[in-house]
């Protein structure tokens, strides 16, 4: 008997347990990489370079396809636009801040070079600042100045921009009517890899290989996020087909040249796929959503771990060394920060009622005012 992806995401009552795990272990993914590319001068190199370059070119994106599969069932389940951007923001915004904050007001006058008055006083602090409006600046003065991936702060970060992207493209999305979006997204997708195409081409990058993430396909990776969750009820949930994409997905970011544009559609059924199963939780997904705190804080703590301990730059002592503190302050960004501003939807939640119901008035009394005539 075979299942479709929409009748996994039903029996789970739309909120299955793979879609945690997933979070996590990607989360956990990208410190990965990090250990990697912070531990040394050449980290990137090495990481971009090695026989797991494909598997490195699978964290970002099934992020993105992630994202996109769960933020068009929220689009959905949105009456208003008003309402759908105002998710978005309360699940983002609050704990970027207050990574900012911290990272500029505790970790950095902690650890920096430079006398405490220079760095509040330079002008790389108030860029930095800059982070919360979606302006990425990856330095805070005098910090990290010696580490083999020196002064970087939090690279991870490049990506909410293009996270705020996909948000402002979906609500746009949502302008048009229901029935349409099904047409209006494949559509999108296509001009989108025609505009990859064209912009590789122009930047000498097209039919290359090891190339760096761009966020040009993170958007694409979204849409197809996207579309996946509107096509739920037609994708077949197989694991033969789980192991194809797999390879297939590995072949062409591994070994194609740009076959990161092709490589979108195995890795977002292998995102879905993994997402809508249900095992039982275990404890590190069953209290808390660790996943954003664990994305936002990661890089800042491992960079701060080399600078405090240089017998620790080897990637395996990177990365176990950081474990532990990362999933404190995951914890921490969850219960003080993410979960009580969670809590805010229910103002939203009142505010698109009475919208709709003064929409309803207003349509009610045009009907009249007609009736009238």
């Amino acid at each position: 008997m075979s299942f479709s992806v929409g009748k996994m995401l039903d029996d789970a009552k739309g909120r299955p347990s793979g879609f945690d795990y997933l979070r996590i272990i990607l989360s956990f993914s990208v410190i990965l990489f990090h250990s990697i590319q912070y531990s040394y001068v050449d980290g990137s190199e090495v990481a971009w370079n090695s026989w797991a370059r494909g598997l490195f070119k699978f964290i970002v994106p099934m992020f993105f396809c992630l994202s996109g599969f769960l933020v068009a069932g929220s689009a959905v389940r949105s009456k208003t636009i008003v309402k759908f951007v105002g998710l978005r923001v309360i699940r983002i915004y609050p704990a970027l801040v207050a990574e900012v904050f911290i990272s500029a007001l505790v970790i950095g006058p902690s650890l920096t070079e430079f006398p405490l008055k220079e760095y509040f006083y330079n002008q790389t602090f108030f860029r930095y600042l800059g982070n919360v409006s979606g302006d990425i600046s990856f330095v805070l003065p005098g910090l990290f100045q010696h580490n083999p991936y020196p002064n970087i702060v939090n690279s991870q970060l490049w990506t909410i921009r293009y996270e705020l992207y996909c948000y402002m493209a979906m609500a746009l999305i949502l302008c048009f009517k229901k029935k349409s979006i099904i047409y209006v997204i494949p559509a999108a997708i296509f001009l989108l890899s025609l505009y990859i195409i064209f912009q590789d081409y122009h930047d000498n990058r097209l039919f290359k290989l090891g190339q760096v993430e761009d966020g040009k396909y993170l958007t694409l990776d979204f849409l197809a996020g996207v579309l996946a969750f509107l096509l739920r009820d037609k994708i077949p949930y197989s694991r033969r087909i789980l192991m194809v994409a797999f390879v297939f997905g590995f072949v062409l970011t591994a070994y194609v040249p740009s076959g990161d544009l092709l490589a979108v559609y195995p890795i977002i059924y292998m995102t879905i796929f993994i997402g809508v199963s249900n095992p039982r939780k275990i404890v590190i997904v069953q209290f808390a959503d660790l996943s954003y705190g664990v994305y936002l804080y990661g890089a800042v703590i491992q960079q701060a771990l080399i600078q405090i301990f240089p017998w620790s730059h080897h990637w395996y002592v990177n990365f176990l060394l950081t474990i532990i503190p990362v999933i404190c302050v995951g914890w921490l960004s969850w219960n003080f920060v993410e979960k009580p501003a969670a809590k805010l939807r229910k103002y939203l939640e009142f505010t698109e009622a009475k919208y709709l119901i003064f929409k309803q008035r207003f349509v009610l009394s045009q009907y009249v005012t007609r009736a009238d005539r």
